[in-house]
């Protein structure tokens, strides 16, 4: 019964040839699966409590998931749909952790476990990875590193046009715990505080109070930088 009324919601959305409002449809479906383990008394899947490093491959990953990632574990997410716009690689971009999509046969080809390399500059995936390729793996990742260092020396420069016009540059923010990030790469402030986790996050609707101390304590946080909030933001 769940599976039928929400794929009767997905063809009438399909229906009215609108691309913004077909972007809901990954959230239409997610709602009909999260029923449909209730129903079933099975547990959601849950992906914040990896203890090793791993890659991540899914024909998709829920919003909801994605954020919970592990960051520290989670080195790079390969994507058998999706586009460069959907929420969960917009999230990976954020946890800067590499995201690769439209991988058709990435399911067929790749066995859990099996030790593989992403270039997520490429959009390439290297399951086959013989002793030689491993060492330009490592050594490219290595200077991938140095590279970030090297330009996190740039972060707090002023951002300024060659003909002398300045630039502000704005952060996205999804939550408390990552809203004091933006300050690490040289932000001006936070352009966008995505307020759909205050509503995904908790088993109730959140109160006014709780609202108004979440975005106090963000505010506090900014140093009177500006600080923009996408109110009732719910997904």
């Amino acid at each position: 019964a769940v599976c039928r009324a929400i794929r009767k919601q997905v063809e009438f959305i399909k229906t009215l040839g609108n691309e913004n409002i077909e972007k809901r449809i990954p959230d239409i479906i997610e709602v009909g699966k999260r029923l449909m383990y209730l129903l079933s008394g099975l547990n959601y899947p849950d992906i914040s409590h990896i203890e090793k490093d791993v890659i991540l491959i899914a024909n998709d990953i829920p919003t909801n998931i994605m954020r919970l990632a592990d960051h520290d574990h989670v080195k790079g997410v390969v994507l058998k749909k999706g586009t460069t716009k959907s929420h969960t690689v917009l999230l990976s971009v954020d946890m800067e952790i590499p995201c690769i999509i439209s991988c058709t046969d990435v399911l067929d080809k790749i066995n859990d476990g099996d030790i593989i390399f992403i270039d997520g500059e490429k959009g390439i995936v290297n399951a086959q990875l013989n002793s030689m390729d491993k060492i330009n793996v490592l050594a490219r990742l290595e200077n991938h590193v140095k590279e970030k260092e090297y330009i996190r020396e740039f972060a707090h420069m002023p951002t300024i046009t060659k003909d002398g016009k300045e630039i502000k540059l704005f952060s996205n923010v999804i939550d408390v715990n990552t809203s004091a990030r933006y300050r690490e790469v040289g932000a001006d402030g936070i352009g966008l505080f995505r307020t759909d986790f205050l509503y995904t996050d908790y088993d109730k609707l959140p109160e006014e109070d709780f609202q108004f101390d979440t975005y106090k304590l963000i505010a506090e946080r900014n140093n009177n930088n500006i600080f923009i909030i996408r109110t009732m933001d719910t997904g």
